[in-house]
C-alpha cells in the first residue's frame, strides 16, 4: 500500500515539473518574439523618422532613373539636374543640358531619336556623376558635345558620339560605336573602353591615352618616285637616271591612333629595272594594316656599246 502511494506521488511531481517547464518555454518564446517585433518596429520607426527629417532611408539609396524620349521627359530631366529647360529640341533632336549635375546613383537613358546635347551656358559645365546611356537612332540620337562636360560617373555611347568641345573624363567612358573627336578628349584621370564596333576618329586632341581597341582605322601609306636630278619619275616611263622610291607612313588620326607598330620602310634606289613593281606595307599597334604599290618601274642607266671595224676595197 505504501509503495503504490509513493509511485503516484512521484508521478504527480513529474507531471507538475513538466507543466512548469512548458510554461517557461512559452514565456521565453513570447519574449523572443516580442524582441524581434521590437527590432522590426524600431527599423520602421527609424525610416519614418528619417523621412520626416528629409533624409533618405537606407532602403532608398538606389537613386533616380530618367528615360528621355521626348520634349516632356527632356524638360523633366533638365529640371531634376538643375539645368534650364528649353522650349523645344535643339535641331529637333537634342535635349540640351547647359549646367547642373546628375548625382551619383542616378541613371539617365536617352533613347529613340533623342540625343544628349551638352553645351556650356554662362560659363558653367554639366557634370555627370551618375550613369548616362545614349542609345538613340544613328544619325539623330546619341551624344553631342558642343562645348564642355565633365564625366565623373559612367557615360555609355551606344550609337554614336561627337565632341567639338572639351570632354573631361574622370570616370568611365564606354564607347560602343563611332566616336568623333573634333575638340579635346581629356582622359588624363579616367578610363575608356571600346567595344568591337567602336571606333574613335577625328582630328581633335587627346590628353592621356586610349586603348588600342579604339583604333579601327588603318594607317596611310604612299610611295613617291624621283630621279637622280630631283625631278619626279612617272611610273611606266623610261629613265636613264637612277630612281629613288620613298615610302611615307602615318596614322590616319595621329592624335587618336594606336601608333605604328614598325618603322616606315626605307627608301629604295633602282638603278636598272624593266617593268618592276614595288610593294610596301605597314601596320599599327591595333593590327590595322595598309599596303601601297608603285610601278611599273623602267630604268636603264647602262649606256649602249658601239664597236667600229675598218675595211678597205680589198676587204678587212
Amino acid at each position: 500500500m505504501s509503495i503504490r502511494m509513493r509511485t503516484r506521488t512521484d508521478a504527480a511531481r513529474t507531471t507538475a515539473v513538466t507543466a512548469a517547464e512548458r510554461m517557461n518555454q512559452r514565456r521565453a518564446l513570447t519574449r523572443a518574439r516580442s524582441g524581434r517585433i521590437g527590432i522590426v518596429a524600431g527599423v520602421a520607426g527609424l525610416a519614418i523618422l528619417m523621412a520626416s527629417m528629409g533624409l533618405a532611408s537606407p532602403a532608398s539609396a538606389a537613386g533616380n532613373t530618367y528615360t528621355i524620349t521626348d520634349l516632356d521627359s527632356c524638360n523633366a530631366f533638365l529640371t531634376a539636374v538643375g539645368s534650364p529647360t528649353l522650349p523645344n529640341f535643339l535641331f529637333g533632336v537634342g535635349c540640351e543640358v547647359t549646367a547642373g549635375e546628375l548625382p551619383a546613383g542616378d541613371t539617365a537613358t536617352f533613347s529613340g531619336s533623342v540625343q544628349l546635347f551638352a553645351t556650356e551656358g554662362d560659363h558653367s559645365v554639366f557634370t555627370n556623376s551618375g550613369e548616362i546611356i545614349t542609345q538613340g537612332t544613328h544619325g539623330t540620337g546619341g551624344f553631342y558635345l558642343a562645348r564642355g562636360m565633365v564625366n565623373k560617373g559612367t557615360l555609355t555611347v551606344t550609337t554614336f558620339g561627337q565632341i567639338y568641345g572639351n570632354l573631361v573624363n574622370k570616370g568611365t567612358l564606354n564607347i560602343q560605336s563611332s566616336f568623333y573627336v573634333g575638340g579635346t578628349l581629356d582622359n588624363g584621370g579616367g578610363t575608356v573602353s571600346c567595344s568591337a564596333n567602336a571606333s574613335v576618329v577625328g582630328g581633335g586632341a587627346l590628353i592621356g591615352t586610349l586603348p588600342v581597341a579604339c583604333d579601327k582605322k588603318a594607317p596611310t601609306i604612299s610611295i613617291t618616285a624621283t630621279k637622280a636630278d630631283g625631278s619626279p619619275y612617272t611610273a611606266g616611263t623610261w629613265s636613264n637616271q637612277t630612281v629613288t622610291l620613298t615610302t611615307t607612313c602615318a596614322e590616319t588620326y595621329p592624335a587618336l591612333g594606336s601608333g605604328l607598330a614598325t618603322p616606315c620602310p626605307d627608301p629604295v634606289v633602282v638603278a636598272n629595272a624593266e617593268g618592276s613593281i614595288l610593294s610596301q606595307g605597314i601596320q599599327d599597334n591595333a593590327g590595322n594594316a595598309a599596303t601601297a604599290q608603285f610601278g611599273p618601274i623602267q630604268v636603264d642607266t647602262i649606256a649602249p656599246t658601239i664597236a667600229a671595224a675598218a675595211t678597205t676595197a680589198a676587204g678587212p
